[in-house]
């Protein structure tokens, strides 16, 4: 991996799955690596297990305004990763349009939100 040092890399979903892989491999490539995902306590025990600098960050990608006030506090990110999302699986047929819309709101709205936000 090509170094990342003194890149900010902010990874939303970090606390685990492919988003704690990214977060992982950024530190170790020597990146200050800002995890986030609603969940503190798990956040805060993840950080611990990371090497380098790793900051925590409380956000929901489905609340617009709580990714205003965070994207406002911060300088520019170099690298922003979104791989937070909550949806449920199964084909077609058996997903509810209720659970088919929720994962759209969640996983495209989610990531759009951030984009949105982190632009300012």
């Amino acid at each position: 991996m090509q170094s990342l040092k003194n890149q900010r890399v902010l990874v939303i979903g970090g606390s685990s799955g492919m988003g704690l892989a990214i977060a992982a491999a950024t530190a170790d490539a020597g990146a200050s690596v800002t995890i986030a995902s609603r969940n503190e306590e798990k956040l805060t025990a993840v950080a611990t297990k990371l090497s380098g600098a790793v900051h925590i960050a409380v956000l929901d990608t489905g609340d617009n305004g709580l990714l205003e006030r965070f994207f406002e506090k911060q300088t520019t990110w170099d690298h922003v990763v979104i791989s937070a999302a909550q949806t449920r699986t199964g084909s077609v047929r058996s997903l509810s349009l209720t659970d088919a819309k929720a994962a759209m709101e969640s996983k495209f709205w989610g990531a759009y939100r951030v984009a949105r936000a982190a632009a300012h």
